[in-house]
C-alpha cells in the first residue's frame, strides 16, 4: 500500500516484508496495550544521526517487527536514502521513518537487485506508476506509543517536503499482515 505526494492512496502494492508475529498478539492487543502517558508536543523535525538509533530501537514493538521485520537502526540510518527523526523539548525521540530506494524483502534469495525492482512491481502488483527517481518504500516507521497516527504523518510530510521530486511512499507487507490502524491510515 503506498501514500502518494498529494495525499492519495496507491493500494497497488500489498508486498513482501511483514512476517507473522510468534507470540500470538494481535495488532488490535498491541494498539489497545498503548496507552499514552502524557500529551507529546513535536519540537523539531529533523533527519536522524547515528547517535539516535539507540533511542529508535526502544521505539520498536513486536508489533513493529510483525510489520517491518528485525530491523537495525544504526544501520538504517546510515544506509537509507532519508531517515526522519520527530524530538520533542527534551531532545527525546518521538518517532522516527527510514525510507530507502528499494522494497524490504523477507529473505536474501527473494531480493529484487534496485535497477530491477520497476519491472518486478509492473509484473507482481500491476504498478506501473513506480519509477527509482520519484518512489521510496518504508523500511521502518516507529513512534512513542498512543502518538502513532499524528507523529507517522509528521513524518510523512517531512519526507514529502524535504525530498520534492518524491510522489509515493511505499508499505511493502505480506498479504496477511495486520498494519492497525496508525499505518492502514497512514498507507491508504
Amino acid at each position: 500500500t503506498g501514500a502518494g505526494k498529494d495525499g492519495t492512496a496507491d493500494n497497488g502494492a500489498a508486498g513482501l516484508a511483514g512476517s507473522s508475529s510468534a507470540s500470538g498478539l494481535s495488532a488490535a492487543n498491541l494498539l489497545s496495550q498503548q496507552k499514552p502517558t502524557k500529551e507529546v508536543t513535536v519540537s523539531l523535525v529533523r533527519r536522524a544521526v547515528s547517535s539516535d538509533a539507540h533511542a529508535v530501537k526502544e521505539l520498536i514493538t513486536p508489533f513493529a517487527v510483525a510489520i517491518f521485520g528485525n530491523q537495525n537502526p544504526a544501520r538504517l540510518i546510515e544506509q537509507a536514502v532519508i531517515c526522519i527523526v520527530l524530538v520533542d523539548a527534551d531532545d527525546e525521540v518521538l518517532g522516527f521513518g527510514a525510507f530507502c530506494d528499494f522494497p524490504v524483502q523477507p529473505r536474501r534469495s527473494q531480493r529484487v537487485p534496485i535497477v530491477k525492482w520497476p519491472a518486478w512491481l509492473e509484473l507482481n502488483y500491476s504498478m506501473s506508476k513506480a519509477s527509482p527517481f520519484d518512489t521510496l518504500f518504508c523500511h521502518l516507521l516507529v513512534a512513542k506509543p498512543g502518538f502513532s497516527t499524528g507523529l507517522y504523518d509528521e513524518i510523512m510530510s517531512a519526507v514529502f517536503q524535504s525530498m520534492p521530486h518524491i510522489r509515493q511512499l511505499l508499505l511493502m507487507t505480506s498479504e496477511d499482515a495486520s498494519l492497525g490502524v496508525a499505518l492502514t491510515n497512514t498507507f491508504t
